[in-house]
C-alpha cells in the first residue's frame, strides 16, 4: 500500500468487513458451550473491534491471517441478544471502518418451559405453492419473570444444526412467523424458542419440531417428541 493511499484510509472511513458465525459448540452443556464470530476485512494488518449494539464486546480473539480475526462468544456474553457488527481500523490514530452488516444470534439456557408451536392453517392441511404459512409460537405465561417482554426466534432444524431465521420481539407471550412464497426448498423441520429480554436473559427449552413437507403442494404435519 503507497503512503498517499494509506494517509487516505486515516482520514476516511474504510468499507466494512464481513461478520460471520464459522461455528458453535453445541457439545457442551448451553452454560459452556462457545459461538465462534469471524470477523475479516479487505485489508490487511488491521485492529478489529467487536460491538454489541454501542457496547465493546472484552471477549477472546484469535487471528490466523492479518485480514481476519476470530471472536469467541459463551451464554453469559450474549446479554440480551440484541445483534452484533464488528469493525476495524488501520492505526490508534485512524477512524473506524463502517460497521459489518449485523449478524444476529440467539442462544437459551433452556431453563424454561418450551413454548407450542403450530402452524397455521391447522396441520395435514394441503396448500399450493407460492402460498403463506403461519408459525405460532407461544410461550406458557406460567412462570414468566419478566415484564420487559420476550424475543422469539424461528429455526431450521438441518441435521444436528439449528439454524436461526427469524427473530421478533413480543410484549406478550407469543409471536407469529411468516414463511411466504413456500416451495420445495422449504421442506424441513422447523422449532422455535424464546428468551427473556431482562437479566439473566433465561430462555426456554426448544419446542417440539413442525415439519414442512412441499412437493407441488404443501403438507404440514407436526412432529410430535416421546411423552
Amino acid at each position: 500500500m503507497s503512503l498517499l493511499a494509506t494517509v487516505l484510509l486515516l482520514w476516511a472511513t474504510p468499507p466494512p468487513p464481513v461478520l460471520t458465525c464459522s461455528e458453535s459448540s453445541t457439545v457442551e452443556p448451553p452454560q459452556t458451550a462457545r459461538w465462534i464470530l469471524l470477523c475479516v476485512a479487505p485489508l490487511n494488518d488491521v485492529e478489529f473491534q467487536l460491538r454489541q449494539g454501542k457496547r465493546e464486546m472484552k471477549v477472546p480473539m484469535v487471528s490466523t491471517s492479518p485480514e481476519q480475526v476470530s471472536f469467541s462468544l459463551k451464554l453469559s456474553d450474549m446479554g440480551d441478544q440484541s445483534p452484533f457488527t464488528c469493525s476495524y481500523r488501520l492505526s490508534r490514530k485512524a477512524v473506524w471502518s463502517e460497521d459489518s452488516e449485523p449478524l444476529e444470534l440467539m442462544w437459551s439456557d433452556e431453563t424454561l418451559p418450551a413454548p407450542v408451536f403450530t402452524a397455521e392453517p391447522s396441520a395435514h392441511q394441503s396448500f399450493e405453492s407460492g402460498s403463506t404459512v403461519q408459525l405460532r409460537c407461544t410461550a406458557p405465561s406460567a412462570g414468566l419473570r419478566s415484564e420487559a417482554g420476550l424475543r422469539f426466534g424461528l429455526h431450521l432444524q438441518d441435521l444436528d444444526e439449528c439454524i436461526l431465521l427469524q427473530t421478533l420481539k413480543s410484549s406478550g407471550n407469543e409471536a407469529l412467523f411468516q414463511l411466504q412464497n413456500l416451495s420445495i426448498t422449504d421442506s424441513a423441520s422447523y422449532s422455535c424458542i424464546y428468551t427473556e429480554l431482562a437479566p439473566p436473559f433465561s430462555g426456554s427449552a426448544p419446542s417440539d419440531p413442525v415439519t414442512l413437507l412441499v412437493n407441488g403442494e404443501l403438507w404440514i404435519e407436526a412432529q410430535w417428541g416421546a411423552r
